[in-house]
């Protein structure tokens, strides 16, 4: 590209700009990057939460089920 012409244009009526080298269109707004920023990390802690949560139950249905073959082998042996 021709270094006379500039790389960003403003595109009439948003305040989006295009990026002449490869026609995207982008968002120059920090203040919405660092909103998007901000709900991601919120997304992801609340996922990792989940996930969290998740592998505790399982590893209570695990004991459970541990004490409840104990509890079936010792009413055999009594």
């Amino acid at each position: 590209m021709s270094s006379d012409l500039p790389r960003f244009v403003p595109v009439k009526g948003t305040k989006f700009v295009r990026d002449m080298e490869n026609g995207a269109i982008l968002n120059t707004d920090i203040n919405e990057l660092n909103s998007y920023k901000f709900k991601k990390q919120i997304r992801d802690n609340e996922l990792k939460e989940k996930e969290e949560m998740r592998q505790k139950i399982q590893t209570l249905e695990n004991n459970i089920e541990d004490i409840k073959n104990m509890l079936t082998e010792l009413s055999k042996r009594g």
